[in-house]
């Protein structure tokens, strides 16, 4: 993986907003508003410094709102932008941090919604405790689509994948690479995190 995937994870979650039909009697749902403009140009140097430049007038990939829900057999995100064009270097990511008996497992819903090719846009779960070296759990539950029209992404994963934790820091990102070389990369991103909790007493 490149650098911008060792920050993205490693950088603040991004929340999302639940499906239809997400919600049960046991669920925890929070939704937030995100800062509009956001956005950041980055630039990750040889020297190892990175240079960021605000973009306040950039709309594509400008997340304004996010949900998180934590039901009793999924994990629900839903993240909304300004506005979200379809190209070939975006992706959508959404990290998870499972909680379970006092250890923490780090997670991340990966899409690449960028190309028409279905083959290319199946969403995956990764997991690693280093962000730059996260592996293909290989679990199926996963899904992701995206509205280009409403500019929304969602995406849930079963918490049988994720060992079935007791709370989770969802989070979400938005990536678009603009250039990239041995030494150095630039990107454009946003991001957003939200913490939903489901008690003890209601795990499955």
């Amino acid at each position: 993986m490149t650098r911008f995937t060792t920050a993205m994870v490693a950088g603040a979650l991004i929340a999302a907003t639940a499906l239809p039909g997400a919600t049960s009697s046991s669920a925890q749902l929070k939704r937030e508003a995100d800062s509009r403009g956001d956005v950041e140009r980055v630039t990750e140097n040889p020297d190892g410094t990175t240079d960021r430049v605000d973009r306040p007038r950039h709309r594509d990939g400008d997340i304004v709102s996010i949900q998180a829900t934590h039901g009793d057999r999924r994990v629900y995100v839903v993240v909304r932008y300004a506005d979200l064009i379809r190209r070939a270097d975006m992706q959508l990511r959404a990290p998870v941090r499972a909680f379970k008996g006092g250890e923490a497992r780090q997670y991340q819903i990966r899409s690449a919604n960028g190309t028409s090719d279905d083959r290319l846009n199946r969403p995956l779960l990764l997991v690693g405790d280093n962000p730059a070296d996260m592996s293909d759990t290989g679990c199926r539950a996963v899904e992701a689509s995206v509205d280009f029209a409403a500019d929304v992404w969602r995406a849930s994963v079963s918490r049988s994948c994720l060992g079935r934790p007791y709370s989770v820091v969802v989070a979400t990102q938005y990536f678009r690479q603009l250039s990239f070389d041995v030494d150095t990369e630039t990107y454009l991103w946003d991001r957003h995190r939200v913490n939903v909790r489901l008690h003890r007493g209601q795990q499955r």
